[in-house]
């Protein structure tokens, strides 16, 4: 089974896809992580340097890499179910979890990290952010909402993979 993590940015879809993968006895992959190693620069310089526009392009090739591949666990970066028909994709190559994180964590924990996240750069502190992330919430929510199983992004990564777990077994 391949599994997709998806959600905002901030979200703990990377370390929530590691604990999961342990759970699960799979592999992971970040698509971030393996996009910025493939172009050999980090994801912030791919946005300043090629544009938006490619990284959308390098996120639609690495889903499509991973068609074939079985029995894995994949952390999505925030915006890719929400370009080029991704979250249709990813649901029909394996099934999509929501990482469904309450607006006040998002903002806690993008705070320190927004000078090094693109979309974040120019917002430096929390009322701007978080004017910032609400109108990302509200642009990707549907996209996110089509996810096969949605669980809540609160509370200690361990134990939010041990809830995807449960409702994986609810599914399957």
């Amino acid at each position: 089974m391949k599994i997709f993590l998806c959600g905002m940015m901030g979200s703990g879809k990377t370390t929530v896809a590691r604990e999961l993968a342990v759970l699960l006895e799979l592999s992971w992959e970040d698509s971030d992580d393996a996009i910025s190693a493939a172009k050999g620069m980090r994801i912030e310089e791919i946005f300043e340097k090629e544009g938006e526009e490619v990284f959308r392009q390098l996120e639609r090739a690495w889903l499509e890499s991973k068609i074939d591949m079985q029995e894995w666990v994949f952390s999505t970066g925030g915006g890719m179910p929400c370009w080029q028909e991704n979250m249709a994709l990813m649901n029909q190559m394996g099934v999509t979890v929501y990482l469904k994180t309450p607006f006040d964590i998002l903002v806690d924990r993008l705070l320190p990290e927004a000078g090094s996240r693109p979309l974040l750069r120019p917002y430096k502190d929390k009322g701007s952010l978080g004017k910032l992330l609400k109108r990302l919430m509200r642009k990707r929510s549907p996209y996110y909402n089509r996810a096969q199983v949605v669980v809540s992004g609160k509370g200690h990564p361990t134990a939010i993979a041990g809830r995807i777990k449960s409702r994986l077994a609810d599914i399957l």
